[in-house]
């Protein structure tokens, strides 16, 4: 499974998520759930830190037993950083306050 698609899954878990949304929507709504609760990391570490760790936190609901991330065709040693990267390549195309923690 590639990776965009376990965050749209993820995304589409959550409480408060609209199944009518498209899929930039899904990805601005889970945009502004990371920014909030990332700020001070995004500033103090950067982005990339900042959104590797969100996903490691369980931001959200992703698999995340190593066996798993295998399952699904990734290497352990580097999904978490490969999650962020797509999530933050996919939210590049949405106009947000994302643009205020690039330097």
């Amino acid at each position: 499974m590639d990776l965009k698609t376990i965050i749209l899954d993820a995304i589409r878990l959550q409480d408060d998520y609209n199944t009518h949304w498209s899929e930039k929507e899904a990805f601005a709504y889970a945009l502004n759930n990371f920014i909030a609760s990332k700020d001070w990391e995004i500033k103090r570490y950067g982005i990339l830190e900042a959104c590797t760790s969100y996903f490691q936190g369980l931001g959200l609901s992703v698999p995340y037993m190593n066996y798993d991330i295998e399952q699904l065709g990734h290497d352990p040693e580097t999904y978490w950083e490969d999650l962020a990267k797509c999530f933050l390549d996919n939210t590049l195309k949405i106009s947000s306050p994302y643009s205020l923690f690039i330097s």
